[in-house]
């Protein structure tokens, strides 16, 4: 699961708290594949963060602002940082300074793993999970894993040892 680190200008975040949950809503890809006794692996575009066995997943109903392209209405447009036209979108090229806002109604969700929370040490590059993933929706921030090949990518100094892995999965 990637954390409030959105690669697109169209979503504002969600309200992670690391050691305890991750939020996410109906609109992200593969939000109804998510279930307790799931492993939730934590992490940014450069690291792995941490990792918990999902106690509940807490549902919802809510609002959200999705933020769209003026031109064509498509959600993954980016901000610049250096320009004075802030946004492009790379599906029609427009810039513009302030997107269209809309509001949706989603199921919001949250899963709830901090019972069993185990921070990695910051030097865990994300590269290492490459081989784990199932698909190859990279852009995806919820992404099937395989556990034991998981199992074996964060194993190591400063990471779950044979305990924590077969102690919180049931």
């Amino acid at each position: 699961m990637t954390v409030n680190d959105p690669q697109y200008a169209g979503n504002r975040g969600y309200d992670d708290v690391l050691p305890r949950y991750y939020s996410f809503d109906s609109t992200v890809p593969n939000h109804s594949a998510v279930s307790a006794g799931d492993l939730a692996v934590l992490r940014d575009r450069n690291a792995v963060l941490g990792l918990g066995w999902i106690e509940r997943i807490k549902r919802g109903e809510a609002t959200k602002e999705r933020r769209r392209c003026p031109s064509c209405l498509r959600t993954g447009f980016k901000a610049r940082e250096t320009r004075t036209t802030r946004y492009r979108c790379p599906n029609c090229t427009a810039e513009f300074v302030e997107p269209l806002a809309e509001v949706i109604n989603v199921t919001a969700y949250r899963a709830l793993y901090g019972s069993s929370w185990f921070a990695t040490p910051d030097e865990i590059d994300v590269n290492r999970l490459a081989g784990a993933y199932l698909s190859n929706a990279a852009q995806h921030a919820i992404r099937e894993l395989e556990l034991q090949a998981t199992t074996f990518a964060l194993s190591g100094p400063g990471l779950p040892d044979e305990d924590w892995w077969a102690g919180t999965s049931d």
